[in-house]
């Protein structure tokens, strides 16, 4: 799945990048607003816009020189195209509820790196932090419940899985590391919380 463009993992198309980008906005954009959201040329981009004004599911208006484009939400396939939109939100869903399920529990999982900061492509991996207790660490159900989720993720994904497992003493070693190669800090810049402490607590160095 690409990370950046979950959507195109059902439609790999201009025409899907326009309805998604559509559809996370209320109100209307010309199409210089949406070539600013969008790669590809400007003839790519005005052609999939006459295309999917023909097919109805985007509303166009002339105002002065301009022509303004917007979602049409009533089309029969809108909610096909808003679903689309919540690729990245669905994931996130299933990983919360996963975790939330685990026992023993993590202290701490979060998402990183390209899939928690929207970039990259199909080939980058879905990076995970899980932060077990000392205790847990090696508990043989904490274990399997790691390879399921490495399973897991493949699964809905397609993406390859790259799991960080610390302990919660090895985390507090790795907060002590602040140079530029270091850990945690780096997962600290984007990591979106999936399970148990937030990042921005459980990520720095305790104080006093």
């Amino acid at each position: 799945m690409d990370v950046g463009q979950p959507h195109r993992a059902v439609s790999p198309s201009l025409d899907s990048d326009v309805l998604v980008a559509l559809a996370g906005v209320e109100t209307e954009l010309t199409e210089g607003e949406l070539a600013g959201l969008l790669t590809g040329s400007e003839r790519g981009l005005s052609d999939a816009l006459s295309r999917l004004v023909d097919q109805g599911i985007v509303l166009r208006r002339d105002a002065g020189p301009a022509r303004l484009h917007q979602l049409n939400r009533d089309h029969v396939a809108a909610a096909v195209v808003l679903e689309m939109a919540k690729l990245r939100f669905r994931l996130l869903a299933r990983l919360r509820y996963t975790l939330g399920l685990w026992d023993p529990a993590p202290l701490h999982a979060s998402l990183f790196g390209d899939a928690a900061c929207g970039t990259g492509d199909a080939s980058c991996a879905i990076d995970l932090l899980l932060i077990a207790r000392d205790t847990d660490i090696a508990d043989e159900r904490w274990l399997d419940q790691v390879d399921g989720l490495r399973e897991d993720v493949h699964r809905w994904t397609g993406n390859g899985v790259q799991l960080v497992v610390l302990s919660d003493s090895e985390r507090l070693d790795l907060l002590h590391d602040d140079g530029p190669d270091a850990l945690l800090p780096n997962v600290r810049a984007d990591a979106v919380d999936l399970a148990g402490e937030p990042a921005a607590q459980f990520l720095r160095l305790p104080t006093g």
